[in-house]
């Protein structure tokens, strides 16, 4: 699946220079404070340059970009607090990729998780807990959920010989969403985590998709779906009916994201780059599917996510 692919870049850029380059939360069920207009809702993503990577964040007009880990160390997949207030994100400062947790303007860093695995997409509830990937208690990545602070760990999926990818939580914070090959079949799952000691799963799609996201008010789903190597941007309702393409181009275009209000994705395409996976990032509107450009570096940037928003379930 196409995120694999993804973090090969990231191991790749770990080991050696590529020539791409030259606190508090919210409370449950209110939306972050702040303008949730797209000009300044704040963005967050990471950047490869000169073989580190590096946390950075932005406005939503493409202004402010600032690079807020600043450490020789790989530091990616970034996502807010719901409060916006602080970023959590991956690093392999401490020998292996751990979830840390700074402010927004890069100070304050703190290591969440400490384990012999490695853990990986970190994302976030309304009340601040953390669902990720780790391979601490296997060789294929597990789904976790933890407090804000790391404390709490819990095991949510428990198939050792399935691989999960990229947990993303709705607006309750109770509905988890993610990409997996189960039965031989790629595609898209949910389940309740709270529920039950082992929740049960429940198969969205069957096609080669991945990056799921959930909207603001948790009714849709934006994600990436892979026809014949080719990665385009996709939406669709919560239960997985009315799937609508958004992007057909011969280009890369992944790693979607909700706009506070609903109204845009934030999202990273290679479609100016100098070549393949040379990424910048866009915005989409998805009313006139107009697309616009944030960046235009000769960085490859990555995991675009918008400041933490919810709307009331």
């Amino acid at each position: 699946m196409y995120r694999r692919l993804l973090i090969g870049l990231m191991i790749a850029a770990a080991m050696a220079t590529l020539v791409i380059s030259s606190g508090c939360e919210a409370e449950p069920g209110t939306v972050a404070r702040g303008d949730l207009s797209l000009p300044q809702a704040p963005v967050t993503y990471f950047a490869t340059h000169g073989g580190d990577q590096e946390v950075f964040t932005m406005l939503g007009n493409g202004t402010g970009v600032t690079n807020i880990s600043n450490h020789p160390a790989q530091d990616y997949s970034p996502t807010f607090t719901p409060d916006a207030q602080s970023i959590v994100f991956v690093s392999d400062r401490d020998g292996n990729p751990e979830l840390y947790r700074m402010k927004a303007d890069g100070s304050d860093v703190r290591r969440l998780t400490n384990d012999a695995g490695d853990d990986w997409y970190p994302s976030m509830s309304p009340s601040g807990q953390i669902v990720f990937t780790s391979t601490r208690d296997s060789a294929n990545p597990q789904i976790y959920s933890m407090l804000g602070d790391g404390t709490a760990v819990r095991r949510l999926t428990f198939k050792d010989e399935v691989s999960y990818q990229s947990p993303v939580l709705d607006n309750t914070g109770t509905v988890v969403i993610y990409s997996s090959i189960q039965d031989n079949k790629p595609g898209l799952f949910t389940m309740r985590i709270f529920e039950a000691a082992n929740p049960t799963e429940t198969r969205l799609t069957s096609a080669d998709d991945d990056y799921p996201a959930f909207s603001p008010d948790g009714e849709q789903i934006a994600f990436v779906r892979t026809s014949n190597n080719n990665p385009d941007l996709y939406i669709m309702k919560a239960d997985g009916t009315g799937v609508e393409r958004l992007t057909n181009t011969a280009a890369n275009e992944v790693a979607p994201w909700f706009s506070p209000d609903g109204n845009n994705l934030v999202f990273v395409s290679d479609i100016n780059g100098a070549h393949p996976f040379d990424f910048d990032v866009y915005t989409i509107n998805l009313a006139t599917k107009q697309v616009t450009r944030m960046t235009t570096t000769t960085d490859c940037e990555l995991h675009p996510r918008f400041s933490a928003y919810f709307a009331t379930p």
